[in-house]
């Protein structure tokens, strides 16, 4: 080896000095050993490439540093070996023809289903499908890689690679901050590639929204909205790309449109059929044709109940057994012959008229008085499946409930019996208890594995999806929701399929994502045509989903769009009219309001928080017109909701939008005095003498006022806002934070759903989150009783490093719970009577269990571990504690416009005096340290607020870190 030979590693990396590179590629070219030591290092890297992009895929949170030669330097490299084989000179760089190589041109057929940015890879060629996924793709020609890194173009990079169907290869050249058109596309493309058409259908989205029109992001669409199987809105998307007349492409649009509707329509044509040989079953006793029971095998049984209850005759149920035979086959079981047979030996000379009795019960002709009576004859004649048939029409089981269950208990058949469990957990997500439910419906769920009950078993995964959204654990409301989709067109169920398709939409309207919330809205739109309820209620969930992203004229647009059908009694439409009317007024909003109102007044009684609600619209649209008649109605909704049950939710709503639009009503006239006895006035707090902040939001609207050291009043009105909020910028001015600056403490009230946010004041301004309703909670007068909460142990499948556990106290005050006795019911009975509580623990925010963050602590026998904002709610903090949470994320709050929702939160309410809690992630070796200071600042007198902040500047004085300025305090 030569001298030379050294500087082979730092040309492989790329780092060789410009003015030693000329030099060592000429010797490159004669040198045997660092030829071979080339091939070598770039054959490394290949390897560890593949091992980092590998480790990324199991989603390893951390890998081994790997670096990858610049593409440059491996063309370079493979064009100068390849010389020295051939003979040839040095490559002189690439150019000519290479174009066609680089980007497929010539290939008869196309590799890739999606389209891509770049013109000259977007050229039109049939689709082939890869039918062998491991069959060889030729590599880009690494000269023309080269070139275009030299030139900057990471992005045709990125496209070579997606054209040869290599998303992970492509994806390191498209940076997250090019928000472009047309990366926006390739990254759909690479979405595509990686089967995530959620993914690609956002990012195509965004795509046209950068360049409205874009072909490449239109076909990208319709991909993912065909690979999401939402037929028809996915042909209405390759209808647009038909439209635009692009050769070749526009024509294999149009027969992707055509394919997809027609399967769309062959699957709604099998379920109407269904539907008419189910009603040929009921009223004339017709089996079902055996072809169909095999294709529908779920509705099919369905049906067949209600075949055999509606029977009338022994052979009318004798002729059912073949059919009950077919679909046991299906089942694996007896239970529907059995069945047959049980009915078919019943004395139909008093089966008859009682059959007769229940058909106009179901039919619905049968007046409500008689209702009531014939339970009683079904249970005196002992015509229990009749009885068990009337009891699952009735609109509620109520007090029934017991009797439902003896029932099903009694029919040994498993479809009842799971439809029982579904029963018994929708009259507890009645009450408000999620958690059995969910742990019901989790268990029922598991005895349909293996098991083909069809549409009982769709029922329980959308019941679930539904108990997950109504306590805001979007993530798995979301998962069950898309494995009820995806076996529901599976089993056939069509109206299965509608219902998850709302559920669907819903859910991405709660997550903010209306990509997603359009697409699922606008295909069970397809399925809801002509009936005006569903219509109605789509129309409604889709304009709200708009009003959210601040797209007003979509708003007006999407509730104008009758669909032929007459305004609905819609609350959540009234505050859609009331807002726009704000926003974008229009002569005819008060009158749509009106319409709705009578609609309402007219429909069936509304409970006392849905009058609330009502009034509270009907006062955001006056306010702004009568100032006089909107206080009132505002005022009396306020008070109707006061008179609603505890804890009911339109009242719940009522009352926080209410204020809303008074308090936004006083800053809008400058009425700052008045404001800041509207936030005290809603909080059930004295207004304050000095030094405090109110903070506001509303749709475009902010709302900040401050009272200075010596009461003076500032604030600031703005109704300038285009976008949904995202974070503190803006939301307290210079004026009103230098009004402050006197304090020595500040007490904020940020309304929902503000309250959590960092950095709402500045680092160097003590202050504090005010939180609970009614005076500031005093420390008691009593023994300190302290708790420490330490070495936790959560599961191993959490993969948490230990924590650094803070020194073990001494003295007869403190309680220790540590290492396996720190599990959640333990550490919620050492609460109730302490006067400080310390949590040393990791913190989480896991969606499975809420979007506010929990505390893992040591499971308990049943596994259980977390310690969440709902387990606080059934515990009183007696001791009035400061509470300590040195846990990551453990102030993170639920932002619902209504109310927050959070550990801090959670433990004001149950009591606590202070809660010190943070943002982010908290160093563990410094965190112990830093609380323990701020503790003892508070245990001897000092103010919490005062504390934080002096301990904080004391802390940065140090050189300790910034991370302290995402220390919140609440009380």
């Amino acid at each position: 080896m030569t001298p030379e030979c050294a500087d082979l590693p730092s040309y492989a990396d790329g780092e060789l000095e410009p003015t030693r590179l000329p030099g060592f590629e000429t010797h490159l070219v004669g040198c045997a050993d660092c030829q071979r030591g080339l091939v070598d290092l770039l054959q490394l890297s290949a390897l560890g490439e593949e091992a980092a992009a590998s480790a990324r895929r199991r989603g390893l949170a951390k890998v081994l540093p790997f670096r990858r030669p610049p593409v440059a330097v491996m063309a370079l490299a493979a064009a100068l070996l390849l010389s020295v084989v051939t003979g040839a000179s040095l490559w002189r760089g690439w150019a000519g023809g290479g174009d066609d190589e680089l980007w497929l041109a010539r290939a008869p057929s196309r590799l890739l289903e999606a389209r891509v940015s770049r013109p000259e890879a977007d050229r039109f060629r049939p689709y082939d499908v890869v039918r062998a996924p491991s069959a060889p793709v030729p590599t880009p020609p690494l000269t023309a890689l080269g070139a275009l890194e030299r030139r900057g173009d990471q992005r045709g990079i990125a496209v070579a690679y997606l054209v040869r169907r290599q998303p992970a290869q492509a994806k390191p050249y498209l940076p997250a901050e090019d928000a472009s058109a047309e990366a926006q596309v390739d990254r759909s493309a690479a979405a595509l590639l990686e089967d995530d058409p959620v993914e690609a259908l956002e990012r195509a989205d965004r795509a046209l929204g950068a360049r409205p029109g874009y072909a490449p992001a239109l076909w990208n669409r319709a991909l993912a909205l065909k690979g999401m199987g939402l037929s028809k809105t996915a042909a209405d998307a390759f209808d647009q790309v038909a439209a635009l007349n692009e050769s070749g492409w526009s024509q294999e649009a149009r027969e992707r449109a055509q394919r997809l509707r027609a399967d769309y329509d062959q699957r709604d044509a099998d379920w109407r059929a269904l539907e008419e040989s189910c009603r040929k079953l009921a009223a004339e006793g017709t089996p079902i044709p055996a072809e169909q029971l095999r294709a529908l095998p779920g509705p099919s049984r369905r049906c067949f109940y209600e075949g055999v209850r509606r029977a009338t005759s022994r052979e009318r149920v004798q002729a059912l057994v073949p059919m009950a035979q077919t679909l046991d086959a299906v089942a694996g079981d007896h239970a529907l012959a059995g069945y047959a047979q049980r009915i078919a030996a019943r004395d139909f000379g008093k089966r008859r008229p009682l059959v007769e009795a229940y058909a106009s019960f179901v039919a619905g002709t049968m007046p409500q008085a008689e209702v009531g009576p014939l339970l009683d004859r079904l249970r005196a004649a002992g015509e229990t499946d009749l009885l068990l048939g009337a009891l699952l029409h009735l609109p509620s089981l109520g007090d029934r409930m017991g009797e439902y269950v003896r029932l099903v208990a009694e029919t040994g058949d498993p479809w009842f019996q799971l439809q029982a469990e579904e029963q018994q957990a929708v009259a507890e997500l009645a009450k408000g208890q999620v958690p059995p439910a969910v742990e019901r419906l989790q268990k029922a769920l598991a005895r349909c594995q293996g098991a083909s009950l069809g549409s009982v078993c769709l029922g329980l995964e959308r019941r679930l999806s539904y108990a997950f959204t109504s306590s805001s654990q979007l993530v798995p409301a979301r998962e069950h929701a898309r494995k009820a989709l995806a076996d529901a067109r599976r089993e056939g169920e069509w109206i299965h399929e509608f219902g998850t398709l709302l559920a669907l939409g819903q859910i991405a309207r709660l997550e903010r994502r209306l990509p997603l919330t359009r697409a699922y809205l606008e295909e069970g739109m397809y399925h809801a045509e002509g009936n005006c309820p569903q219509v109605t209620w789509i129309q409604t969930n889709l304009a709200l989903a708009y009003w959210e992203d601040f797209q007003v004229a979509a708003t007006r647009r999407t509730l104008n769009a009758g669909h032929g059908c007459a305004p609905a009694a819609d609350l959540v439409r009234m505050g859609l009219w009331a807002d726009l009317s704000r926003r974008d007024p229009r002569p005819e909003d008060g009158l749509e309001l009106e319409k709705l109102l009578k609609a309402l007044r007219a429909g069936p009684g509304l409970g006392p928080g849905e009058r609330a609600e009502a009034q509270q619209y009907e006062g955001r649209f006056q306010i702004e017109r009568d100032r006089s008649t909107g206080q009132a109605l505002l005022r009396q909704a306020i008070a109707t909701a006061a008179a609603a049950p505890e804890g009911e939710p339109h009242a719940q709503k009522t009352r926080a939008y209410a204020y809303t639009a008074l308090l936004m009503d006083a800053g809008k006239r400058g009425e700052m005095e008045q404001a800041l006895a509207l936030f005290a006035e809603e909080l059930g707090a004295l207004v304050p003498a000095e030094c405090a902040l109110g903070v506001t939001v509303d749709d475009e609207r902010t709302l900040a006022v401050a009272k200075g050291p010596g009461g003076q009043v500032v604030g600031h009105y703005d109704a300038g806002r285009r976008a949904p909020l995202s974070g503190a910028d803006g939301l307290v001015p210079d004026e009103l934070r230098q009004a402050l600056r006197g304090c020595a403490a500040v007490q904020v009230v940020a309304r929902p759903p503000l309250a959590g946010l960092p950095n709402l004041l500045p680092p160097e301004v003590a202050w504090s989150y005010r939180l609970s309703r009614g005076p500031a909670a005093a420390a008691p007068a009593r023994a300190s009783k302290r708790l420490l909460v330490t070495s936790t142990q959560p599961p191993p499948s959490l993969h948490l490093a230990p924590l650094v556990a803070p020194a073990a106290p001494a003295g007869p005050e403190w309680t220790v719970l540590r290492g396996e006795s720190a599990t959640p019911a333990r550490v919620l009975e050492a609460m109730k009577g302490a006067t400080e509580i310390q949590i040393h623990a990791h913190g989480l925010v896991d969606p499975d269990r809420s979007t506010a963050s929990f505390i893992a602590l040591s499971p308990d026998a049943k596994g259980e571990f977390a310690l969440t904002a709902r387990d606080l709610e059934r515990v009183r903090l007696e001791g009035r504690p400061v509470v300590l949470l040195a846990a990551c994320y453990s102030a993170k709050t639920e932002r619902e416009l209504h109310q927050s929702q959070g550990l801090a939160a959670a433990f004001v309410q149950a009591g606590a005096r202070v809660v010190l809690a943070a943002t982010q992630e908290i160093p563990d070796q410094a965190a112990p340290d830093f609380f323990d200071r701020v503790l003892e600042r508070i245990r001897q007198g000092q103010p919490a607020a005062t504390a934080l902040r002096d301990e904080r500047t004391a802390w940065v004085a140090r050189g300790g870190g910034r991370w302290v300025d995402q220390v919140l305090l609440f009380d």
